[in-house]
């Protein structure tokens, strides 16, 4: 078996596409702010690609079908090279291949979409990856070991107002609604994590 370690590490400079789990994708989606991460992204000259698990955990309760399905609709036309344009592509996972295999062993241990994407990026054999995800509970030790990129939600809003893609107001309201609707962030404001991420430089 390839040492993933030394993978993760050799590719994790170059970053061509990103690889989305379930609550990160959904922070955006639930408020019909995709295009912040598209739009992200394709001035970073990467692509997001979705693993088909996190599709179906997002379309599992009623609610959440109803409140995404136009955007699910979106992300489930499905492409098949990435051009580091921004693009969604989905991919779906063989069980009986050694990313399958680790897929089946950490969905004992975290959730579908979390698991599907850290397959996926511990197995990716052509394209170097980073990960988004908020869950740093489960994924946070798979970012050290393996010295993953990791995009949060926070780190998306900083990002895109840096770059111009929102403004400093539009950053400050996303992350309100975020927080009341029980997101997981790293401050109650987005003016309290901008001041913490100057202070420790």
């Amino acid at each position: 078996m390839t040492d993933q370690r030394d993978k993760m590490n050799n590719t994790a400079e170059k970053n061509e596409i990103v690889i989305s789990d379930t609550d990160f994708l959904s922070s955006f989606l639930w408020r019909n702010q995709f295009g912040i991460v598209t739009r992200l992204f394709a001035k970073l000259g990467m692509d997001i690609v979705v693993p088909q698990a996190v599709i179906e955990e997002l379309g599992y309760s009623t609610r959440t079908r109803e409140r995404l399905q136009t955007p699910l609709m979106q992300l489930n036309n499905k492409k098949d090279k990435v051009s580091g344009s921004g693009n969604v592509y989905i991919r779906d996972i063989d069980p009986f291949s050694d990313m399958g295999i680790k897929y089946k062993e950490l969905k004992e241990s975290m959730g579908q979409g979390e698991s599907a994407a850290i397959s996926m990026l511990l197995y990716a054999e052509d394209e170097a990856a980073c990960l988004a995800s908020n869950n740093l509970k489960d994924v946070g030790r798979y970012v050290e070991n393996y010295g993953i990129t990791l995009w949060t939600t926070a780190d998306v809003l900083v990002k895109a107002e840096e770059l111009g893609i929102i403004t400093q107001k539009k950053a400050i309201n996303l992350w309100e609604k975020m927080y009341e609707d029980g997101l997981y962030l790293p401050e109650g404001t987005y003016e309290e994590y901008i001041k913490r991420k100057k202070a420790v430089g």
